[in-house]
């Protein structure tokens, strides 16, 4: 959409509301299922468990998990804000910032539907027209991964709802309660790939965008950890 049409539309909307990020993806479970299923499709296994420990052992790693254990070379770690609870016990460390966030799905509404997100910055939401429903996601909280939900969040997320309806026609909560979750952030807020030690590897700090992102920090971690080579994670200020 031409930038200039794009504005004429939103300020039908009230002057507070803008275009928000034109990549934005209206079934992001549908896009990461279809990352796991191209791993397949390439000869990987996909394995959904709970992993209990890790352990370096005769120069290899062992994994304990609810499924059994499993031993390889090279291990990397890809866990977001649950980062810590891995690395610790390996006397590892990790600078996380975990901002956190909620969203709410709501009904669609009788009347016109947006066709993009939009961003209402002094009522500090976003709003986007998803799979089957709108998404509102509200601003950023910086609190403990596992700290319950505060008033101050729920109360922010109540008054960007009321705040949306005043713009577009929404219909009611979905069935689904608020979500909340936690972004893995670094204190430069980049995202970085490290091999803190031997036959180990860290990929974390992605935010908001690790779906989006996820498919060129592969490339450049499996450059680094089968051939040796960090051109791409050089390249992507990926790593030091």
């Amino acid at each position: 959409m031409a930038p200039t049409k794009n504005r004429k539309r939103c300020q039908r909307l009230g002057p507070r509301c803008s275009a928000a990020d034109a990549s934005a993806i209206s079934d992001p479970a549908a896009l990461v299922r279809a990352y796991a299923q191209a791993l397949v499709d390439a000869g990987g296994l996909f394995q959904k468990c709970r992993l209990l420990a890790l352990t370096p052992i005769s120069g290899a790693w062992q994994a304990q998990t609810d499924q059994g254990l499993v031993s390889a070379q090279h291990v990397v770690l890809a866990l977001g804000p649950w980062s810590e609870v891995v690395l610790r016990p390996l006397g590892l460390r990790l600078p996380l910032i975990h901002e956190r966030g909620q969203h709410q799905h709501l009904a669609y509404g009788l009347g016109h539907r947006l066709s993009r997100p939009i961003n209402d910055t002094a009522a500090a939401y976003v709003l986007s027209p998803m799979a089957d429903a709108y998404r509102l996601t509200t601003g950023v909280e910086l609190n403990q991964h596992a700290a319950p939900v505060s008033t101050a969040a729920q109360a922010q997320l109540a008054q960007a709802v009321l705040a949306a309806r005043e713009a577009v026609d929404l219909g009611q909560p979905m069935p689904t309660p608020p979500w909340l979750g936690s972004r893995p952030t670094l204190p430069d807020n980049l995202p970085r790939i490290d091999c803190p030690e031997a036959g180990v590897m860290r990929i974390n700090g992605l935010y908001r965008h690790g779906y989006l992102i996820a498919p060129a920090v592969v490339d450049a971690a499996l450059a680094w950890l089968l051939k040796g080579e960090r051109d791409l994670a050089q390249q992507w200020q990926l790593c030091t």
